[in-house]
């Protein structure tokens, strides 16, 4: 078994970018909207909190289909307290990776080992860290740590290896449908990660296989959001 390009504790490395990058912003307007999304800024911190529960949840009963798991945008919570809630869920989703090393369990991409949760969940905080950001203050840097970039882009998108990968924030952007890559198309919205174990990959560029709502909906080009 090859060594992994991510490890549990990267889940608590993004988010630690993520209260560096959203903490002093917590006094904004989180009702504006996240960037290019459709959802605003409270609603998307939101998300990526259920989906790491998500995660944690599919992972530690070790499922074979889809578990509903009760989400829910909680109207009392504030920003510094979704903060919190991110860290805690964050630190559920690190200790069950850790307990599961040799785990599979479903989800939509793909039947995903720990190291597939990991990158899914650091994807999430890291993309959507960027369109709270954007909402609240764009002057603020988002730009994650370089090290784990560059390793949660060789275990989810093994394709972009192929391409120049200098700057892997803007390789992870275009990874994720987010902008175009020097001078290259956009990917589309059928973009998707590969969550299964990379041994399994076929080294084509995958496909989403469902209509599952993706994660971190982009308004489409010219569409006026909430």
């Amino acid at each position: 078994m090859s060594e992994p390009h991510l490890v549990p504790e990267d889940v608590l490395l993004a988010v630690s970018h993520a209260e560096t990058v959203l903490g002093p912003l917590t006094d904004g307007d989180w009702t504006s909207r996240a960037g290019k999304l459709d959802w605003d800024c409270a609603r998307t911190l939101n998300h990526v909190i259920d989906c790491i529960e998500f995660y944690a949840a599919h992972l530690a009963t070790r499922a074979e289909r889809l578990r509903w798991v009760r989400t829910g945008r909680n109207e009392k919570m504030g920003p510094k307290d979704l903060l919190v809630d991110l860290r805690t869920k964050s630190h559920v989703l690190a200790a069950v990776a850790t307990a599961s090393p040799g785990v599979r369990a479903y989800h939509p991409r793909g039947f995903a080992d720990a190291e597939g949760f990991v990158g899914m969940a650091c994807d999430e905080v890291l993309l959507h860290t960027a369109d709270i950001a954007a909402g609240l203050d764009p002057t603020v840097d988002p730009r994650p740590p370089e090290e784990l970039t560059r390793r949660l882009l060789r275990r989810l998108f093994p394709w972009t290896q192929g391409v120049d990968t200098e700057d892997c924030w803007a390789t992870l952007l275009w990874a994720n449908d987010r902008a175009n890559l020097n001078g290259s198309d956009r990917i589309g919205a059928e973009w998707t990660w590969w969550c299964a174990p990379l041994e399994e990959w076929d080294g084509k560029l995958p496909s989403r296989p469902d209509p599952l709502d993706p994660p971190g909906r982009l308004l489409p080009q010219g569409k006026v959001g909430r």
